[in-house]
């Protein structure tokens, strides 16, 4: 489901993982095919100029809210180039 970046930041307070993609559809592909994502996961993704930012900020996010207990990394580990974030719940 598209959002926006403000409401993308509230739903990374009570989800699973964060994170940031060129291509929403396939990461979300990639993870139901590791059995990360199921079908009854919601997934939530936002546009964003700037990913490395944009996922920063929902992965501080997430420390603040002590959720995102799938996320390994801490910090964007991603170029600043357009794309999208996204959120699983």
């Amino acid at each position: 489901m598209k959002v926006t970046q403000k409401k993308l930041k509230k739903l990374a307070a009570k989800s699973k993982r964060v994170g940031s993609t060129v291509d929403v559809k396939r990461r979300v592909g990639e993870y139901r095919r590791k059995d990360v994502v199921k079908k009854t996961n919601k997934v939530s993704y936002a546009p964003t100029v700037n990913m490395k930012k944009a996922e920063n900020r929902l992965l501080l996010n997430c420390k603040a809210k002590k959720s995102c207990k799938k996320n390994k990394q801490t910090k964007s580990n991603v170029k600043k180039k357009s794309g999208y974030t996204y959120v699983i719940q």
